[in-house]
């Protein structure tokens, strides 16, 4: 069944209102059966949809190829970097399973929501069912287009808040998720040197820090490409990431420079303290966002660069929350405001861009396996 476009986002603005609903008596109330559909929810809506993202038909493909493969074809692939271990290893398990096809699908949303839910929750138990909710209403559509690279997001953000915020410091428990997140998607191995940001932000000025961050990063732009030929040449990364210009539309990175370069503004205008947080975590936001404010300007000139500013996204979400509550108003409002501009970044990227990667949206039906 395919939806119009007007039904898709008719079915998306009840989807989005359903998440905040159950996110909201899930994760504030407690409510265990409504902590599970807004966890749920997302998963099923990602699962069963049919030919919907760019990731899609990719996807289909790979995993009709790879479940007729033999096992020595399959350790090809990983050894020449074709494709990342867990996207193999998720589909051998799966091939056999009826219906495994939704269930790899399945499988990715599953770690998208859980992780950044997981994430959300040690940077602030309170208002995990707001951060939660803005997280589905802007990543979670994304992941549709970038469906591991989202995952493995969701995955290294739970590694960053840890890092940030967990006093035992278990530094195994970071590295178990870190090559966790690198095993769904190689590009993750980009973002290492930002986990280093909370460790250093904590004892230093964030302006100097910034600025070393940003002449760093200006450092390794002249360097990367050869590097990064180098290592593909190695066999270490697969050759599809040699030249990634063509992934990323300027208009769509021109966009979202423009989306964090207002958040980071905001975050300037406000100084250096935010309300209910102490300084360490004001500061260790404010460098990430300046990363965050860099990547997204050299996604302008190399895209492979600009891959990158999608892994501040959980971080610009904080941040917005940070910023609105700082204002006079009750909860509700700040809630409410919150809310509101996650959903207006939805209708502006999909609608006013033109990105019909999502819509419509087409639903797989039971009686009718469309692989």
């Amino acid at each position: 069944m395919t939806l119009t476009n007007s039904a898709t986002v008719v079915f998306y603005l009840l989807f989005f209102t359903l998440i905040i609903l159950f996110s909201y008596l899930g994760f504030y109330k407690k409510n265990k059966v409504c902590a599970v559909l807004a966890i749920l929810l997302p998963i099923l809506v990602a699962a069963f949809r049919y030919n919907v993202g760019t990731d899609y038909a990719a996807y289909s493909e790979m995993y009709n190829q790879v479940s007729h493969e033999s096992m020595n074809s399959i350790h090809s692939r990983f050894a020449t970097g074709a494709s990342e271990p867990l996207v193999l290893i998720i589909i051998v398990l799966f091939k056999n399973i009826l219906f495994g096809h939704w269930l790899f699908f399945a499988f990715f949303a599953f770690i998208t929501t859980v992780f950044l839910y997981l994430a959300f929750k040690k940077f602030d138990e309170k208002k995990v069912w707001l951060l939660y909710s803005g997280a589905m209403l802007i990543l979670f559509p994304l992941s549709f287009n970038a469906m591991r690279q989202i995952a493995a997001i969701s995955v290294i953000t739970f590694v960053l808040m840890n890092i940030i915020f967990d006093k035992k410091k278990r530094y195994w428990h970071y590295l178990l998720f870190t090559v966790l997140a690198i095993s769904i998607h190689y590009s993750t191995i980009l973002f290492l040197p930002v986990l280093l940001v909370p460790l250093i932000a904590m004892k230093t000025n964030y302006k100097r820090l910034s600025f070393f961050i940003m002449l760093a990063l200006g450092v390794a732009l002249v360097i990367l490409p050869p590097l990064m030929s180098l290592v593909i040449d190695a066999g270490i990364l697969p050759e599809k990431y040699s030249n990634t210009f063509e992934q990323y539309e300027p208009a769509a990175i021109s966009f979202d420079l423009l989306i964090i370069g207002i958040i980071a503004a905001m975050v300037f205008i406000t100084r250096r303290h935010f309300n209910s947080y102490p300084k360490e975590t004001n500061r260790i936001i404010m460098t990430m966002m300046s990363c965050a404010v860099f990547y997204a300007g050299l996604g302008l000139f190399s895209a492979y660069i600009g891959r990158m500013a999608d892994f501040f996204w959980p971080i610009n979400i904080i941040t917005l929350w940070l910023i609105i509550d700082r204002m006079k108003d009750k909860s509700q409002t700040k809630a409410a405001i919150f809310l509101i501009i996650p959903i207006l970044y939805f209708i502006a990227s999909y609608i006013i861009m033109g990105n019909s990667q999502i819509i419509p949206y087409q639903i797989m039906l039971w009686v009718k396996m469309m692989i």
